[in-house]
């Protein structure tokens, strides 16, 4: 009967255990943020799921993460969103984007928008405060240079990786932080096939999901409009620029 008891204690004790160290790492240690504990950076406009939507209008928002050093594909992916005059959100890279001029201006003239995914691409939750603000000012001062427009303060860091002090600051300097929540991994050298896409996409998606794909699949460049149209069978529709400027107005 003891040991029956000290069990059950156990059995209820252990979670809140570990929730209070899992607080701790990630409050004072710095933990990086991913999943669910990105949930608590909320107030610092992290968005990532649980966002507000509307059940009578199912939403899905489109983003894509470019990478211009390795991108034989994304012309093929601007094509399919044009055919079904689907907006995406692009995070830009700043490596490379002057060597592809011609690709940022057709992301612009084709009305989608566009954020800041560094200059290099490094773990920002392992930058100093510096680093982290240049990385994001040598790609703003780019894009601007290429083409006359400020890039809107809208921010996908590298690797999803983010913790308290990295949206501390970032909220301090006027940054929103768009991570995801649906997600089918397309950036490994085994690309994933169409039934990878439709069965995740069947079991996981959601009202207001923040779907990711990247520039330079060659699975997702396949597959972008049997996506779109898979969704759109499922009643869902993607957001237009006006969804996303509302969205992240409401930080």
């Amino acid at each position: 009967m003891k040991f029956q008891l000290l069990s059950i204690v156990k059995r209820i004790l252990s979670p809140i255990k570990n929730a209070v160290v899992e607080e701790f790492q990630y409050r004072f240690l710095g933990k990086t943020g991913f999943g669910n504990n990105l949930l608590r950076l909320r107030k610092f406009r992290v968005y990532h799921k649980k966002l507000r939507s509307n059940p009578k209008d199912p939403i899905l928002y489109l983003t894509l993460d470019v990478e211009w050093g390795q991108n034989p594909y994304f012309a093929q992916m601007l094509d399919a969103l044009k055919d079904r005059k689907v907006c995406a959100y692009m995070f830009v890279l700043a490596e490379g984007m002057e060597d592809n001029a011609n690709l940022l201006r057709r992301i612009l003239e084709e009305g989608h928008c566009v954020g800041n995914h560094t200059m290099n691409h490094p773990n920002l939750t392992q930058c100093s405060q510096t680093q982290v603000l240049k990385e994001l000012t040598d790609c703003q001062n780019i894009f601007q240079e290429l083409t006359g427009q400020k890039m809107p303060k809208v921010l996908r860091p590298p690797f999803g990786r983010i913790n308290r002090p990295l949206a501390k600051l970032l909220y301090k300097n006027g940054y929103t932080v768009m991570h995801w929540s649906l997600h089918v991994p397309d950036y490994g050298k085994e690309q994933p096939v169409w039934e990878d896409y439709k069965k995740y996409l069947t079991e996981r998606v959601h009202n207001g999901g923040i779907i990711l794909q990247h520039s330079f699949s060659s699975a997702t460049a396949e597959n972008l409009g049997n996506i779109i149209d898979l969704c759109r069978g499922m009643g869902y529709r993607f957001a237009e620029k006006e969804d996303f400027d509302a969205l992240l107005s409401n930080g």
